[in-house]
């Protein structure tokens, strides 16, 4: 399954619509979330028949800013669970998959001094229900200092109440491939900036039932932000007979195999820069190397 996200920054004329048809026709996304589209339903109607969905949710601009809208396809049932100017949380089922999951497409309010509302959405999100999650957008803000390069400093406050934000709503980065920096200003000399800005993060729910394939920068296009694009699909080793999950069981911890296989995986070295991505995907490593293990050296039943 494909989601595709994109802060468009408008789809009022021809040029940006033409971009968003050939990502959908290259990517081909079972979801996308469209932000800043400055377009109410009526206009949205005619852009997804253009796109080929069937499915369509739309938080009307205002004015001539803001603007969002969640399109799906026919073979994926969709349940708007609530929506606000900044974000669209749906409860997502696919016939491929069979386990309902949550997705919120998130935009962080531009305005500095209303971030903390957008955390507090954030973490009132992560309350609503316990089932997987993945949220996905442009979150205005970033969680270290090497997602940004430009003469002025970020305040490190505000990168801090970002990341505590991610970390109370048990969400962790996915990581990425393709351009580091996702939004650019498009000024030139000492005015120049870059920043990471869209993300996908998802809890530890969504990963313990997803092989994230990856996440994907794309090229940017006329909008000043990257589409970025999250590929993933439901793991082998995954069952939903819950008498037969995965455990980790102490006792393992008496044999010498357990203790190579840990070592092993934690010395492989992750080409995300984030240590939160990192620690996600050692350990997601760790659990599929443990029920690769011979099922005779364990003394309990796994899927």
């Amino acid at each position: 399954m494909i989601v595709l996200s994109w802060n468009c920054r408008g789809l009022g004329n021809p040029r940006p619509v033409r971009i968003l048809h050939r990502l959908v026709g290259a990517k081909k996304p079972s979801l996308v979330f469209l932000m800043e589209t400055k377009l109410r339903r009526n206009k949205m109607e005619a852009i997804k028949t253009r796109l080929g969905f069937e499915g369509l949710f739309v938080v009307d601009c205002h004015g001539r800013s803001g603007g969002l809208a969640l399109l799906w396809k026919k073979e994926v049932h969709v349940t708007i669970q609530n929506y606000s100017r900044g974000h669209i949380c749906a409860v997502i089922q696919s016939g491929k998959v069979g386990k309902e999951w949550k997705f919120s497409g998130f935009y962080g309010n531009p305005d500095v001094a209303k971030r903390p509302d957008s955390w507090a959405l954030l973490r009132h999100l992560s309350r609503l229900a316990p089932e997987p999650w993945l949220c996905v957008g442009d979150f205005n803000e970033i969680t270290n200092a090497a997602e940004k390069t430009s003469s002025t400093i970020r305040p490190p406050s505000q990168m801090k109440a970002f990341k505590q934000a991610l970390d109370d709503s048990h969400l962790a980065d996915l990581g990425f491939s393709g351009p580091k920096f996702t939004w650019c200003n498009g000024r030139s000399g000492s005015s120049y900036n870059r920043e990471r800005l869209d993300r996908a993060v998802a809890n530890m729910k969504w990963t313990e039932i997803f092989d994230v394939v990856g996440v994907s920068v794309l090229q940017r296009g006329i909008s000043d932000h990257h589409p970025i694009a999250v590929e993933f699909s439901k793991s082998r080793d995954i069952c939903w007979n819950k008498s037969r999950f995965f455990k980790y069981e102490a006792s393992w911890t008496k044999q010498k195999e357990h203790k190579e296989i840990i070592r092993k995986v934690w010395r492989v070295k992750q080409r995300d820069q984030d240590p939160w991505s990192t620690f996600h995907k050692k350990l997601s490593s760790c659990r599929s190397s443990l029920k690769q293990w011979p099922l005779s050296k364990m003394n309990c039943t796994t899927c």
